[in-house]
């Protein structure tokens, strides 16, 4: 398979479309947030953290469900699952308009009874503050603009 190379114009209409879609959080999905945010932990992850996604959601056949949840898989699991000096943190991640199931919200409480951290984050800024305050990303040097914190479930 041939791969595209493309040409320094087609890099910066990439570059800018990108800057497009991100000027408007509200057509950001939640997808596009935890993309943007593993792609920041590429570059920025602190050494001893681990995050990884945790694909619960998803539409699926109705055996295959069955079969997950058979093995464990948990309604209202975060997004995100991090852990950093033997602290357990929970991150569900949300574009301006995302709602808050009530799966997500029980799952929150059980995982704060159990000693851990559980947040919820509105858009990309809120999701990397919580994540530079929990140690997972080396702060930003940049000149990003944090939004509030990410609020608690």
């Amino acid at each position: 398979m041939k791969k595209t190379r493309f040409s320094e114009h087609g890099r910066r209409a990439v570059s800018q479309a990108q800057r497009k879609r991100w000027a408007d959080p509200l057509r950001s999905s939640e997808s596009a947030i935890q993309e943007a945010i593993f792609e920041h932990y590429r570059h920025r992850r602190r050494p001893g953290a681990v995050m990884f996604h945790v694909p619960n959601g998803g539409l699926r056949p109705s055996h295959v469900g069955a079969k997950l949840r058979a093995q464990g898989v948990q309604p209202g699991a975060p997004d995100l699952v991090c852990c950093v000096d033997g602290r357990f943190y929970g991150l569900d991640l949300k574009n301006e308009r995302g709602t808050i199931s009530q799966s997500q919200r029980e799952f929150g409480r059980h995982l704060e009874f159990a000693g851990g951290t559980y947040q919820i984050a509105r858009g990309l800024n809120q999701a990397l503050a919580c994540l530079e305050e929990w140690g997972v990303l080396e702060p930003d040097r940049g000149k990003r603009a944090h939004a509030t914190h990410a609020t608690a479930a």
